[in-house]
């Protein structure tokens, strides 16, 4: 039964996870790194795609065997349970062949299913190479020996209302930062991929700023409607042009001033803060 959930499931890896009496289905899905953009485009992490896709291919075999997709069980630590993987020191999980290029999925089970049984453990050990790359390459300076600090990751601070001192940090990639993925020796052999061009045509930096509705809905169809949202993409989108100092999206950019969501609108007043010191001029904005 195995061999037929990872082909049904598109995994390299399941098993059957047990947690205070329940039963629940843990998938891995590889996936491979995007190679560059285009130069007018803004970059997104090939983590979000491969994550939709393998929702939504877990979602449709929990409803036909009576299970659902789940979040509220910690997925690293159920995977580092089954001993068949590894926790590196930037607090992301790495497999011997796959490196940390994969996504954790979860199904709460109906009914045991026929597959070998792990016991969740709520532990983790940091047992990578413990080499320091990521430590020295993370721009946010978010791991040292002392663990990961998540506030200070560049993921983490992209979900927080925007902030003038770190600001600067943000725009390098719409959704996502590879650094300590990039430079991590276990992830030496995996082989980068082209973009597909659908998405590329999507991540034209003045599309993305504009954001009209076709986009949004094809956006939501490769990277999910929950991670296709203004309030998600916009910011990091706005830091982009600071970043790149691409002011000649900065007429799209002042228009989001008077955007619904909060982050968008002090994103906006950031990079208009941004632009007006680059042009050597006080800023209206922050009297």
């Amino acid at each position: 039964m195995e061999e037929e959930i990872l082909k049904r499931l598109g995994a390299f890896y399941a098993c059957q996870v047990v947690r205070e009496g329940k039963y629940y289905l843990l998938t891995a899905h590889s996936y491979q790194p995007f190679s560059d953009f285009p130069a007018n485009c803004i970059k997104i992490d090939a983590y979000y795609p491969a994550s939709n896709m393998a929702y939504m291919t877990c979602r449709n075999f929990a409803g036909e065997i009576g299970g659902r997709v789940v979040n509220d069980i910690p997925y690293k630590e159920a995977a580092f349970s089954t001993g068949e993987f590894l926790w590196g020191r930037n607090d992301l999980l790495i497999h011997k062949r796959f490196g940390s290029y994969f996504v954790l999925k979860m199904i709460e089970l109906k009914e045991a299913l026929k597959l070998p049984e792990v016991l969740f453990k709520e532990s983790k050990k940091i047992n990578c190479f413990l080499c320091g790359l990521c430590a020295e390459m993370c721009p946010g300076k978010a791991i040292d020996v002392n663990g990961f600090k998540r506030s200070s990751c560049l993921r983490d601070m992209a979900d927080r209302m925007p902030e003038y001192a770190s600001f600067s940090l943000l725009g390098g990639s719409l959704l996502g930062c590879e650094v300590c993925r990039s430079c991590c020796p276990y992830n030496a052999e995996i082989t980068r991929v082209h973009p597909p061009e659908d998405l590329v045509n999507l991540m034209d930096m003045r599309r993305i700023l504009i954001f009209d509705k076709q986009t949004r809905e094809k956006l939501a169809a490769i990277i999910g409607s929950n991670m296709a949202r203004a309030s998600v993409l916009l910011p990091a989108a706005i830091a982009g042009v600071c970043r790149r100092g691409a002011w000649e999206h900065i007429g799209l950019v002042e228009r989001l001033l008077e955007h619904g969501s909060g982050k968008v609108r002090e994103a906006a007043r950031l990079c208009m803060r941004c632009y007006e010191e680059s042009m050597g001029r006080d800023s209206i904005l922050f009297e």
